[in-house]
């Protein structure tokens, strides 16, 4: 009989391995889902999460289960409380070995509607004793966090997020100043097209691809017409993301988002599409100096005129875009699922 091992996924949307492409569900659960599926040949894997039936799903050996069933599992060998901290608010049982596996900034605090006080800091050091791991994604993403906890209580990891290296296809032709955003359009879509309209009247055959059309601002929807040659698309498979993501040459990142890994980022560089991005939370580890690092303050009332001449210098730059595309890839190749299963497995035991 296997050992068993449960993911609590808190307050994420209604979501299992069938029907998740077309929920409103992004970076953290679909990492959690696929780890999940990963671990079946070792463990029998559950999934606690806010599914609409309270029947059992099952797909690719994972039992997807309503959030509330999790009590009638007294003895649990691993369970991954994935970002909501309030499990330990409606639970009063663990399992023999409980890992926080921290996604948010800093620690997810939100409980029915509204967030705890501190910051939750105090919640999770009154069950410091339950908690054997806590899990972050970046450098930054853990120091970020020790301004809130005493991490100097728990077991601290650092675990990449994994990217799918099968999408890759090598040898695609790569359409020449094309440029793609495939984040939330809520963090820095909006400065992107301000500059690529700077851009534009230098360099006037820039293409752009977008995603998450569905989630366009009025605002972002008037500046994207200002583009001659762009296609939007709404919420479509990763086969899609990735097959624009490996004909374009930059994915230009301007936000002022505090990421905590930012999936997008590692796709990109394994497609060998180049960075360009402000050097800000976990994108100093994702991209780091495989990267084109925007110098200027975003603050600055210049700031669209220099960053985009910036961009325009390195897109005539082939010795320092070669460099970049070139270990951008080879480090992203690491991040396979395989070599983060393993990861997590050295966790367990």
């Amino acid at each position: 009989m296997k050992p068993t091992l449960a993911f609590y996924m808190g307050y994420s949307e209604s979501f299992n391995g069938l029907n998740y492409h077309s929920k409103n569900v992004f970076g953290s659960e679909i990492n959690a889902l696929k780890l999940a599926e990963s671990l079946v040949d070792t463990y029998d894997v559950y999934i606690f999460v806010n599914i609409d039936s309270s029947d059992e799903i099952i797909y690719n050996q994972v039992h997807y289960l309503n959030l509330y069933k999790i009590s009638d599992f007294k003895n649990l060998d691993i369970l991954i409380i994935v970002r909501y901290i309030n499990y330990f608010l409606y639970n009063h049982h663990y399992a023999k070995k409980t890992i926080l596996w921290i996604c948010d900034t800093i620690i997810n605090p939100v409980y029915n509607g509204d967030r705890l006080p501190n910051n939750a800091s105090h919640l999770i050091h009154n069950f410091k004793d339950k908690i054997n791991h806590l899990v972050f994604l970046s450098d930054w993403h853990i120091q970020n966090n020790s301004q809130i906890i005493d991490l100097s209580f728990f077991n601290n990891h650092i675990i990449y997020n994994p990217i799918d290296l099968t999408y890759y296809k090598p040898n695609i032709p790569i359409i020449k100043n094309r440029f793609i955003y495939m984040s939330d359009p809520n963090r820095g879509l909006s400065i992107l097209l301000d500059c690529l309209i700077y851009i534009q009247n230098y360099i006037p055959n820039i293409s752009l691809i977008v995603f998450r059309e569905q989630d366009f601002s009025d605002e972002i929807k008037k500046k994207i017409k200002l583009i001659h040659n762009h296609k939007s698309y709404t919420k479509v498979s990763q086969q899609i993301i990735a097959n624009e993501c490996l004909q374009a040459e930059y994915f230009f990142y301007p936000t002022n988002f505090y990421e905590t890994f930012c999936n997008c980022a590692a796709e990109a560089q394994l497609y060998h599409t180049i960075c360009i991005y402000n050097p800000i939370g976990g994108l100093t580890t994702t991209i780091s100096d495989r990267g084109h690092i925007i110098t200027h303050n975003p603050n600055s009332h210049d700031y669209i005129q220099n960053t985009s001449n910036d961009v325009i210098q390195l897109m005539n730059n082939e010795i320092k875009k070669n460099d970049y595309r070139t270990r951008g890839h080879l480090w992203a190749k690491q991040l396979s699922l395989s070599n983060t299963k393993q990861q997590w497995l050295k966790l367990f035991q």
